[in-house]
């Protein structure tokens, strides 16, 4: 069927035809492929630019808090880490927002909350740093609600 059709045509025809198809193809390619993975990469290179510079907040608003003396100096820990966490957790009342706690290592321990308000979040950080542990990796997504937070925090022992 498709060569009756273009048997109908002459060569010059079916040479427009081919070329129109595969600028075409050459086209839908770039739209539907090449312009969404542009668009995601460029995405994912602006949240990891945002997280980095949340990082680097949180350690500073951490570093104020320890030096206005609102928090006790740092101390060294000796236990275990998820332990640690939940005793901050019921002490702060922030067991409503904690989403999951999983060790990594003897050393590290992965922290997820979700819907936290962003105060709350600071308090339990520097908390964390006061007691001897420290953020190693920290992502927060802004949450449904004006001034909460999700986030994820890998912490380390110092």
């Amino acid at each position: 069927m498709m060569v009756e059709f273009l048997s109908r045509y002459s060569p010059r025809e079916k040479l427009i035809v081919g070329l129109g198809l595969i600028i075409l193809l050459g086209l839908g390619i770039h739209a539907f492929v090449i312009e969404p993975y542009q668009q995601r990469l460029t995405t994912l290179e602006e949240e990891l630019a945002q997280s980095k510079s949340d990082l680097q907040w949180i350690k500073s608003v951490t570093a104020e808090l320890s030096a206005t003396g609102s928090v006790r100096p740092t101390r060294s820990f000796s236990g275990s880490l998820a332990n640690l966490i939940n005793q901050t957790v019921k002490q702060q009342k922030l067991d409503t927002f904690l989403a999951q706690m999983r060790p990594n290592g003897e050393d590290e321990i992965r922290v997820r909350f979700t819907e936290i308000p962003f105060n709350k979040l600071t308090g339990f950080v520097a908390q964390m740093n006061n007691q001897g542990l420290t953020v190693k990796d920290f992502k927060i997504n802004a949450g449904d609600n004006p001034e909460q937070v999700d986030s994820n925090l890998l912490l380390e022992k110092v």
